[in-house]
């Protein structure tokens, strides 16, 4: 994967196969310990009894009855597949971000919401260092040196809009708060992301609200920021 003209191109990578100890391109299939369905026609669960005979360690866990080795179901015995954008961006990839996309540093004096503090939704990274960043000598090379850390492990898809689009972002945003800092992709259009100061109380009720109509509270409460 490169960064080129501002946008990802996506080429090939080792499977992940590369390092079972059966050979590249191999994977094992594990056939499970299975209980008889409750009922006819049931579901048959996964066996985890302690006394079931299939269970030779006989304590309460699942358990494996076969395991044979068969051609890697991702890579079909080549040992390389395709990057996608939900690959992460490696050390190569990550220096060229570092040198074409800014980093802007946003400082602010509100509360962490709770999509901040508890999901880090729609963000490369959330930190919750409870303000410790603020006491060093100069916080702002400090937070420059956490974000490029963190770029090799960062899935490209996080600086692009979706998985669909390779193009990447204007710059990586880093907005500010008392307690620590969430990184996110900025887009020029859109500006700078601006949040309200609902406390982590406010959003856990209308979570709660959202989640006894029926909802997703936990989504609803990570978008109150």
């Amino acid at each position: 994967m490169i960064l080129e003209n501002g946008s990802f191109i996506l080429g090939e990578r080792p499977c992940y196969c590369v390092d079972f100890p059966g050979g590249v391109g191999k994977q094992f299939h594990i056939e499970w310990c299975r209980r008889a369905p409750k009922r006819p026609g049931g579901f048959q669960e996964t066996c985890y009894l302690a006394r079931c005979p299939n269970n030779p360690s006989k304590k309460r866990d699942i358990h494996e009855i076969s395991r044979t080795i068969v051609e890697c179901g991702n890579c079909k015995g080549t040992g390389i597949v395709k990057e996608t954008l939900c690959d992460s961006l490696g050390a190569e990839c990550a220096k060229q971000v570092e040198a074409t996309i800014p980093v802007l540093i946003f400082l602010s004096d509100r509360p962490a919401t709770w999509n901040e503090q508890y999901l880090g939704r729609d963000a490369l990274y959330s930190l919750i260092d409870y303000g410790d960043y603020r006491k060093k000598e100069n916080p702002s090379e400090s937070i420059l040196a956490d974000v490029r850390q963190h770029l090799p492990g960062t899935q490209a898809i996080k600086l692009t809009r979706s998985g669909k689009d390779p193009k990447a972002c204007d710059a990586i945003a880093v907005y500010c708060n008392r307690s620590g800092y969430s990184v996110r992709a900025f887009w020029e259009e859109e500006g700078e992301k601006s949040f309200r100061n609902y406390s982590a109380d406010e959003a856990r009720m209308i979570g709660m609200q959202v989640y006894n109509l029926g909802g997703n509270g936990t989504l609803a409460a990570s978008l109150v920021e």
